[in-house]
């Protein structure tokens, strides 16, 4: 019983909660809805109240302007202004103030002096009390001005004009009262409450206002209050104010404020609120009547079900064996969960062999042959494991189809299901064999090898794969899951270097694969400082003709403090693979412009060549940040030369032409290194816009004894010279070399026998050795 309660209880709160919420929900949104939309309509009464005010002021305006100028234009008043007929002024300003119903009509001297009007004022009344000097002159300069006044204690709006006949004689005043009775007129129009404030020169404030004297001083002193959501729930005498001005002038300004009754304008929604408040309150009673009810029906039986599911939770997928209930949905919900039962025990079956299979082959995936083979490690029994690699797997997708290679690797799986033992497949174009009999010889493995390439037919295609199978000894070549997959792939990247077909794991192949990423990591901090580990060398190249050094090689040298030296074909490979080859490229060519810099203020106007990659040149980045760099350091685009491997350009020579093409626009000498290895022809030269030919040293370390290279050099320097290019020899190590070399017509020597690679100061102290001496010889 307790069990039942506590679920009605839990009913009982979800129902009463989720009214509860949603009368909560109700009614906020209805307070805040209603307090926006009192808002809006607030804000737009004062938004129509002030552009009606601003209206109907300069109506006013308009009329007393109008007026002004009738009574000015009159020939009789301005003959009596000038006569000073004060019997017959008096009259016209009586008159005239009756037909326009103005509120004031006077008359002032040039000076401001009062010489009649229509109201009681006393004569000679100063113009200090009616208009400033500053206005005065303004009227007298202008002919007429508006502006807002104090006349014994009553608010004006008036015009002054001047009286010409034809240059002013005299100012005619004429000004409307604004009084409390005028301004409760724009009440009734507005539905707001009008206080019109002017501030004197003094200071001193007058104020006409229809606020009632209660709500005045709160209203008025209240102008930059907002209207935030608790304002249906203040008292009376809220307000809400709208000031602006009226005029723009500095001089006695006149501001008009609005004023809003807040309670006024909420009255009815406090009454919409009240309402939704009692609604909910009647609901959430009906909800607790009803709620009670429902549960009460409802706990009863599913108590039973509830011992159902922990059969299922707990994997039991005998008969359920409940008892129907009189309610028809609990007994659907019985008959569901016995078919539940039958789906989740397929669907586990389904999900256990999609987590431990590959897809496409069937055969087990990596993570569930990790687990088996952590089994077999964990019972100390030796056995072999079998790599075998798809060569060329992306050039079979892309002949053949994704799907046909598909079912081509479908054949491959049933081929390693016969051979028995565990099959896996580890990667796309990698799979995994454990041989379950006994430890199979080479001529075993390279049978079964035989036949997995069988060519395989599929939709009228004939389909034959090249594997590639590598071989681990457990436990002795590896005693952990782990390291079986590392080595069984550092075995695999050995195979595809050595291109071997069938290879043992090496435990040298390790140490190679370890170097191989310490490199890398130590080529990564030695790349981030310019005055790293990397240093450069300058070998020199010998004019022949001219006996001259004005073009250097620069080469890069590693001496690591943790591998020691490193050869630069050994990193530089490295980095090609790993990607860093263009960092290399950008340090060396950085540490190379600071190196010529410093040898051109040395006075030795040096040419340095850099060696570029056939990636390098791909970067379509690289050559503006070159010409960025040179113009850093106030260097002409002559002190920099680029040398590019031959077989590296081969592969794309149309490509690589144009990116070439754009580093001789810009003025750099281009030279192809190691000329005569690779795939040299004609139609090759004529493609690449180089200046260079640089002869590959195997040609010319024996010149001086082998007639064959000299036949090979003579060759290239003729075929360099029919194409405009200059020819550099390198390898030079004895004197008949040289000596050859100019007989044959090259251009330039570098070799041991003139310079080996050397830092930059001793190539400095070496060069200014050698200038002295040939001035010494040439004596």
């Amino acid at each position: 019983m307790a069990n039942y309660s506590t679920f009605r209880l839990h009913i009982l709160k979800l129902v009463l909660g989720v009214l509860a919420f949603s009368s909560v929900a109700i009614l906020v949104n209805v307070w805040i809805t209603t307090t926006k939309t009192g808002q809006t309509q607030v804000f737009d009464t004062l938004n129509v109240g002030e552009g009606v005010l601003k209206q109907v002021f300069a109506n006013r305006e308009s009329q007393l302007i109008n007026s002004a100028q009738v009574l000015t234009a009159d020939f009789g008043f301005k003959q009596a202004v000038a006569t000073r007929d004060r019997a017959t002024i008096q009259s016209v300003l009586n008159n005239h103030g009756a037909r326009i119903e103005a509120d004031v009509m006077a008359l002032l001297s040039l000076q401001g002096t009062l010489l009649s009007t229509t109201i009681n004022m006393a004569p000679e009344t100063s113009v200090a009390s009616l208009i400033s000097n500053e206005k005065l002159a303004e009227v007298l300069s202008l002919g007429g001005s508006t502006f807002w006044t104090v006349i014994q204690g009553e608010l004006y709006q008036t015009i002054l004009l001047t009286i010409d006949a034809p240059t002013p004689i005299a100012i005619a005043l004429v000004g409307f009262k604004v009084d409390k009775g005028l301004l409760s007129s724009f009440d009734d129009i507005t539905q707001l409450h009008t206080t019109m404030q002017l501030t004197k020169p003094s200071g001193a404030v007058y104020s006409v206002t229809t606020l009632p004297d209660v709500n005045r001083n709160y209203s008025i002193g209240d102008l930059d209050g907002g209207l935030s959501w608790l304002a249906m729930g203040v008292s009376d005498n809220t307000f809400v104010s709208r000031e602006f001005a009226l005029t723009q002038s500095s001089y006695e300004p006149i501001r008009i404020i609005l004023s809003a009754n807040v309670d006024v304008i909420f009255a009815t929604f406090k009454q919409l609120q009240s309402s939704i408040f009692a609604i909910a309150i009647g609901s959430l009673a009906l909800a607790l009547v009803f709620g009670m009810m429902l549960a009460k029906n409802i706990t009863r039986p599913l108590s039973q079900l509830v011992e159902i599911t922990h059969k299922l939770a707990n994997g039991a997928y005998e008969d359920l064996g409940a008892a129907k209930q009189g309610i028809h949905e609990v007994n659907q919900l019985t008959t569901s969960f016995r078919t539940m039962q039958t789906n989740i025990q397929q669907r586990e079956n389904k999900i256990r062999f999609q987590a431990e299979h590959d897809i496409t082959t069937g055969l087990f995936n990596l993570a569930h042959i990790g687990d088996l083979l952590s089994t077999k490690f964990d019972s100390n029994s030796p056995f072999q494991v079998v790599g075998i690699s798809i060569r060329g797997f992306r050039q079979l997708n892309d002949t053949f189809g994704h799907q046909n290679v598909d079912m081509c690797l479908q054949e491959l799986a049933a081929c390693l299901i016969m051979l028995g033992g565990l099959g896996a497949r580890i990667s796309s174009h990698e799979f995994l064999w454990i041989p379950s009999e006994h430890k199979r010889n080479e001529n075993e493995l390279k049978a079964i090898q035989l036949q997995l390439e069988q060519t395989i037919s599929i939709n009228n295609l004939g389909i034959q794969v090249k594997l590639t199978f590598v071989t681990l000894c457990c436990p002795t070549d590896a005693n952990k899951t782990e390291s079986l997959f590392r080595r069984l792939n550092i075995t695999f990247d050995q195979a595809d270097k050595t291109s071997q077909d069938l290879l043992y794991f090496n435990a040298d192949y390790e140490h190679t694969y370890t170097r191989r990423l310490d490199i890398i990591r130590h080529l990564k901090l030695a790349l981030s400082d310019i005055d790293s580990e990397l240093s450069m060398v300058y070998q020199p190249k010998l004019h022949i003709g001219q006996n001259k050094v004005s073009k250097v090689e620069a080469l890069i040298r590693w001496n690591s403090k943790d591998l020691g030296f490193v050869p630069p074909d050994e990193f530089i490979e490295i980095a090609e693979q790993a990607n860093l080859i263009y960092q290399v490229t950008q340090w060396v060519i950085k540490r190379v412009i600071l190196d010529v810099k410093e040898m051109h203020e040395r006075g030795q106007k040096v040419c340095a060549a850099i060696n570029l990659s056939a990636k390098d040149i791909m970067q379509p980045e690289l050559l503006p940040w070159i010409l960025m760099q040179l113009s850093t350091q106030n260097l002409p685009v002559r002190a920099l030369a680029f040398e590019l491997t031959e077989s590296d350009l081969v592969s794309d020579a149309k490509t690589a032409a144009q990116h070439l093409q754009e580093y001789r626009d810009a003025g750099f000498n281009l030279a192809i290194d190691d000329f005569g290895t690779g795939y040299s022809s004609l139609a090759y030269l004529q493609k690449l816009p180089v200046s260079d030919i640089k002869i590959d040293k195997s040609f010319v370390l024996n010149l001086a004894t082998n007639e064959a290279d000299q036949k090979i050099v003579t060759s290239i320097i003729a075929l360099a010279k029919s194409f405009n290019m200059k020819v550099v020899a390198e390898g030079i190590e004895d004197k008949e070399s040289l000596r050859l070399l100019e007989e044959f017509g090259c251009d330039w020597a570098q070799g041991y026998y003139i310079c080996r690679p050397v830092p930059l100061s001793e190539f400095l102290a070496w060069i200014d050795k050698r200038v002295v001496n040939t001035k010494v010889n040439t004596r």
